[in-house]
């Protein structure tokens, strides 16, 4: 029961998880790359700019309008438009002032504003100018007057049809080339995400001398996280677990390089600093400046009775004895793997006991943070390991179900990962 409700409840996490993506995805104009932009802001502005023709084609009285009129209220209303998509990333000061600017431009052109000059100075006055007065009873209209409005009616109409023709063929361009774009892209970042999941091992392993089980939950497609077990000769076992820095496609790339670095490296030799020596000098030449991995590694020795472990740069490792006592944290202070090639790395060991358990995980799990914000912690997590028992896959599911529990529908900003290990002897 135990493990089906923290299945449950991380598939539901992960529910919530896409369709906040999916809603977002709607929003594509905030996206979007500068020159697509700027061809959406331009369909806009065709489709919204139909409403300065339209304007004069609704008026109630029949007359012929000024062509100045009509063009500067149809760049205000496809202005204001455009402006709306182009500066909504700048912020929304920028969008209020351009709202603003052609406002001012819509009512000032319909004269619903004008602005008087005489002996009193300068002052402003509501109401329309004269040409946009009714008619006195009585006035007719030449034939060659009705014959240039209905001419002009015409125009209007034929520039407004082109506007929106033009507008929404613009408009399903460049949305249609955008969401063929990111279909693309989200198949790529499927391919990553599939590749990295058949790079991490069964959820749990055993041999002659420990039971592990590991499990991790990536925050976004692609996980930065990952966990190993490595059978080594003589009945060695080797355990790892690693933190990209971020998450995303560019921390899963990372982290399949350092898997795929740890298998060859491990199998000339799995000495803890030797290893964390080739395995940083490794990261550091193919990885970018701000990227670097937190790593936690435990070497069991069955013949020499010792577990050693290292961790760089990664929260500590957690170890519970078998009969009664305190729960110890182990860490070595070191830094993470990637930040320096003259990094030095120590090493320490404690004896092979059987029942003992370690647990190892990424800070993803002590910075899950619940409604308030407040983070989950290493101190509840070490609560919460000394009082889990059963098999070290039932101990992963109970410190992921408490995880979930405590963060409740908060979206999680970071991958989580555990890896429990219990001696044999």
């Amino acid at each position: 029961m135990v493990v089906a409700s923290g299945e449950a409840q991380r598939t539901s996490k992960r529910e919530n998880s896409d369709m906040a993506k999916n809603l977002r995805s709607y929003r594509l104009w905030k996206t979007m790359q500068p020159s697509a932009l700027r061809q959406l802001a331009v369909a806009v502005f065709l489709l919204f700019a139909v409403i300065g023709p339209l304007s004069s084609l609704m008026e109630s009285r029949l007359r012929f309008v000024p062509w100045y009129f009509v063009i500067v209220q149809t760049i205000a209303s496809g202005g204001m438009a455009a402006s709306i998509i182009y500066f909504a990333r700048k912020g929304w000061f920028a969008v209020a002032l351009s709202v603003v600017f052609w406002t001012g431009v819509t009512i000032l052109n319909s004269g619903t504003l004008t602005f008087g000059f005489d002996d009193r100075g300068v002052h402003v006055e509501l109401g329309g100018n004269e040409e946009r007065q009714p008619l006195p009873p009585g006035a007719g209209i030449s034939q060659q007057d009705f014959d240039a409005i209905f001419t002009q009616r015409a125009a209007l109409g034929g520039i407004a049809i082109a506007f929106i023709s033009l507008g929404y063929s613009m408009f399903l361009r460049v949305i249609g080339k955008e969401l063929n774009q990111r279909a693309r892209l989200e198949t790529e970042v499927s391919i990553a995400r599939e590749i990295q999941q058949s790079l991490l091992p069964p959820s749990t392993h055993e041999t002659p001398v420990v039971e592990a089980s590991g499990v991790t939950v990536p925050a976004s497609e692609v996980g930065g996280d990952f966990f190993d077990y490595i059978d080594l000769p003589g009945g060695r076992f080797a355990a790892v677990i690693a933190d990209v820095t971020g998450h995303g496609v560019g921390a899963g790339i990372l982290s399949a390089m350092t898997k795929s670095a740890l298998r060859s490296q491990i199998q000339n030799n799995e000495t803890p600093r030797v290893l964390l020596q080739n395995l940083n000098r490794t990261i550091c030449e193919v990885s970018a400046d701000k990227m670097f991995v937190t790593f936690a590694y435990v070497l069991v020795d069955p013949d020499a009775k010792r577990v050693h472990y290292a961790t760089a740069g990664h929260p500590p490792i957690f170890l519970r004895s078998n009969g009664a006592g305190t729960l110890r944290r182990l860490r070595t202070v070191n830094t993470a793997l990637g930040m320096s090639e003259q990094s030095v790395f120590a090493v320490d060991e404690f004896p092979l006991e059987p029942g003992g358990t370690v647990l190892m995980y990424t800070d993803g799990v002590v910075e899950a943070t619940d409604d308030m914000g407040e983070q989950f912690g290493a101190d509840r997590l070490a609560a919460a390991f000394e009082r889990a028992s059963g098999s070290t896959h039932d101990i992963c599911a109970a410190l992921m179900n408490d995880v979930d529990a405590y963060s409740g529908r908060q979206q999680q900003s970071d991958d989580i990962s555990v890896v429990c290990i219990r001696f044999k002897g």
